[in-house]
């Protein structure tokens, strides 16, 4: 276990003592650009990071590396208080053959400033396709990933254990199988009374068997998306990752900032979008 606050107590998987989470914050870096930076508010005991990214490909430099079935993630938890980190890298790309294309490793209490070292790292380590680096300065968290041609969004969440006031209840767990119906695409669930703060959290695949007669999409799509609504402040924050192929309109990342709660339309219109990949207006359903 992390010396870390956890973001949610072992004590009760499904319900029990949550960390207050007193604010939340989104950005996106695309290839090439700086790594984004987090403002920390008082009082924050620990942070909670979402990464979640893809490749950007869209030149043909071969079938398997345009066409690669994106899976990359990182997801940590940083003691403000004693400067640790814990969490775990996931790197996952088609390499046809070879297997090189693949890191999955996780770290416990690796102090923030360098990138994780390689004596710290347990799991699928070799080669070194992405680390990253936390660094804490005059209150101010800035991220930096190893692997720079990457298309990233960052989801953090500032939490408090001052006064774990933060009461789960039980857990609700769905799912949307593939196809074009309204039993397909919309999910409905109850918000149970007095509820304060959703968060969501889901991935995806693609089924479709079309896409593999297709030159640009692949068989192992991949979806990740993960939302906090916040009930009392009527927002949405939050991302949205697809790797679906290797043609530029099957994959994309983004995140939500500050939208209305009560906002229903397409999340993809100009206006509703706080920050977008450039290289992606459009979002194939899986």
């Amino acid at each position: 276990m992390a010396l870390a606050q956890m973001p949610v107590s072992p004590c009760g998987p499904s319900g029990g003592k949550r960390a207050d989470v007193t604010g939340m914050e989104v950005k996106y870096s695309a290839s090439g650009t700086p790594a984004p930076v987090f403002r920390i508010p008082d009082g924050v005991k620990s942070v909670s990071v979402y990464i979640s990214s893809e490749t950007g490909l869209t030149t043909n430099i071969s079938d398997y590396a345009q066409g690669d079935e994106d899976f990359i993630t990182v997801n940590a938890i940083i003691d403000v208080e004693t400067g640790m980190s814990s969490g775990y890298v996931n790197y996952a790309k088609n390499t046809n053959t070879d297997g090189s294309g693949t890191n999955v490793y996780g770290w416990r209490n690796v102090a923030v400033g360098n990138y994780i070292p390689a004596a710290a790292k347990i799991g699928d380590a070799t080669p070194d396709l992405n680390n990253v680096k936390f660094t804490i300065s005059g209150g101010e968290l800035t991220i930096q990933q190893s692997a720079t041609g990457i298309h990233s969004s960052y989801y953090v969440q500032y939490l408090s254990p001052y006064t774990n006031s933060l009461n789960l209840p039980e857990p609700q767990v769905k799912g949307l199988l593939h196809g074009a119906a309204t039993a397909n695409t919309d999910l409905v669930m109850p918000i149970p009374a007095g509820a304060n703060i959703i968060f969501i959290s889901g991935k995806g695949t693609n089924s479709s068997a079309a896409d593999l007669n297709t030159p640009n999409g692949t068989e192992e799509g991949y979806a990740n998306l993960r939302f906090t609504l916040d009930l009392d402040k009527a927002q949405t924050h939050g991302f949205i990752t697809l790797a679906n192929g290797g043609s530029a309109n099957r994959r994309s990342t983004y995140v939500i900032n500050g939208l209305d709660i009560h906002y229903t339309g397409d999340l993809r219109v100009p206006g509703r979008l706080r920050v977008i990949s450039v290289l992606n207006w459009l979002i194939p359903a899986l």
